[in-house]
């Protein structure tokens, strides 16, 4: 098993390099349930590789 694929175990020290392989991994995940996903996400919006839609804010 991929240490990547497993949705139960946040990463740590993730590079952005790691959280875009992240992202493609879990793409049907949803990152209010996936805490690798949601930590990859996180990632990516510090290092300004994604920007969130903000027409999705709550």
């Amino acid at each position: 098993m991929d240490m990547f694929s497993t949705c139960w175990i946040e990463p740590i020290q993730l590079t952005p390099e790691k959280a875009h392989a992240i992202m493609q991994m879990h793409l049907d995940c949803r990152t209010d349930e996936c805490p690798r996903r949601r930590a990859a996400v996180r990632i990516l919006i510090e290092s300004g590789r994604l920007v969130p839609d903000s027409s999705r804010a709550s």
